[in-house]
């Protein structure tokens, strides 16, 4: 649901690469690190610093801002990475499933 998500644009783009990771590791320790798929965890390691929930809400407005600036920027840079790793996991699924 995650990756269909993201290549439909319906989750940012840092969420969706925050699910993917933890859940293709949950499945496999060693999938986030597939070549197709390691766009995910760039993306993770780049956004794990900014802050989320109450942490977030604690920030000023000027270093929400600024967290907010740093995470679009990554997104921008990224988009095509993540949504092509996001191809990759719906490609390997439906191996998968006729396996």
């Amino acid at each position: 649901y995650v990756v269909g998500a993201l290549v439909q644009e319906q989750v940012d783009i840092t969420e969706g690469c925050w699910r993917c990771k933890v859940l293709l590791e949950i499945i496999d320790t060693q999938l986030a690190e597939r070549p197709e798929f390691q766009a995910f965890a760039k993306v993770y390691e780049r956004t794990r610093h900014l802050k989320t929930h109450s942490a977030r809400r604690q920030l000023t407005p000027k270093a929400r801002h600024q967290e907010d600036k740093e995470r679009l920027a990554v997104e921008d840079e990224m988009r095509d990475e993540v949504l092509a790793a996001a191809r990759a996991v719906i490609a390997w699924r439906q191996e998968d499933k006729q396996a």
